[in-house]
């Protein structure tokens, strides 16, 4: 009798529960929280799986639903339209959504969870690591480890759109995107479009995840080496967060 091969969120929630080094007297994962944040077009959804296998384990997860995303997404009303008229050229209704709209609802949920004696994790996928880059920069004493998975650490560049435009991003749909960002205050891509790129994109294998293999990426971890309330140097990585951090890849 054979075994069936590990799913993504077995072998995701199992490295997240090993990838860390538990302070002395805090080894369990019943005495850890997890804080997860999705990337662009996501949800806290999509942690379903993965927060099933770390609750299992005894650990207490957050799936959070970031401002603009999962219920608090607004559509362009010419996106539900017939004739989809307007919608390369509409401003977007989350226009005004900035990082830090974002950034704060993380910093928010880290400062209820903050607990003495417990380990606190933060977890970022794709678009999702700026994020969690500027609430650590913001509150840098309230995160024990940072895990990105498969995201983006905006420590050297100036921006997601030039770390998007590196060899190593992967492949590039240059019809897939509509309008102008700068007009509509937004990157909008048109789901309901049957154009050759969407279908490219919404069809083509990921590369990042294989359902078959049971493969995930390896999780980037930092992890804080001074302990809350120690001198935070001006150099601390990542983003000059205020801890120093130390990476490692589990």
């Amino acid at each position: 009798m054979t075994s069936s091969p590990p799913n993504r969120r077995t072998i995701l929630g199992s490295a997240l529960l090993a990838g860390f080094e538990p302070p002395p007297g805090h080894g369990t994962a019943a005495e850890t929280d997890f804080v997860l944040a999705h990337g662009a077009w996501h949800s806290g959804a999509v942690w379903a799986e993965v927060s099933f296998e770390l609750t299992a384990a005894g650990a207490r997860v957050c799936a959070l639903d970031l401002p603009g995303a999962g219920p608090n997404a607004r559509f362009p009303v010419s996106y539900l339209t017939t004739g989809q008229q307007g919608l390369t050229t509409k401003a977007s209704p989350l226009r005004d959504l900035t990082l830090d709209d974002t950034a704060d609802v993380v910093v928010a949920a880290l400062r209820r969870l903050r607990g003495a004696g417990r380990k606190l994790v933060l977890v970022a996928h794709s678009l999702g690591g700026l994020t969690v880059t500027r609430a650590v920069k913001q509150a840098p004493g309230l995160v024990d480890h940072l895990v990105y998975v498969a995201a983006l650490v905006p420590t050297l560049l100036g921006s997601a759109a030039a770390y998007l435009r590196l060899p190593e991003a992967g492949p590039r749909y240059p019809d897939l995107y509509i309008g102008d960002p700068a007009a509509i205050g937004a990157t909008r891509i048109n789901f309901r479009s049957t154009t050759p790129a969407t279908a490219r994109c919404c069809t083509a294998p990921s590369t990042a995840t294989s359902t078959k293999s049971g493969s995930w990426p390896s999780p980037t971890v930092w992890s804080r080496t001074t302990p809350p309330g120690s001198p935070r140097p001006r150099s601390a990585r990542p983003g000059n967060g205020g801890d120093r951090y130390r990476a490692r890849t589990c």
